[in-house]
């Protein structure tokens, strides 16, 4: 789901979250801030993790947003160095 689909369907009771689910987000950069808030509040309502994956360095978000560097700063972040690409299909 985009974080905004997962959101509605959040808010309109039609999706669970179960025990141990985790939040991943990959291109976090171009989320914008306040589905950052509606997100992390829904994470903190049921106890849940949320995981940040993008590059700050590339296409932020359309609105207003710029938190991914911001959060990463703050709570620390781990760096992808070496990227192995498959050689056999």
């Amino acid at each position: 789901y985009t974080v905004k689909k997962y959101m509605f369907l959040h808010n309109n009771n039609k999706v669970d979250i179960k025990n141990g689910s985790v939040f991943i987000v990959d291109e976090a950069a171009l989320l914008e801030t306040p589905s950052f808030n509606e997100l992390f509040k829904v994470a903190r309502e049921h106890s849940r993790k949320v995981i940040l994956v993008g590059d700050d360095r590339q296409q932020t978000s359309i609105e207003r947003g710029g938190m991914f560097p911001i959060l990463a700063e703050r709570y620390g972040s781990q760096e992808l160095k070496e990227v192995r690409r498959q050689s056999v299909e």
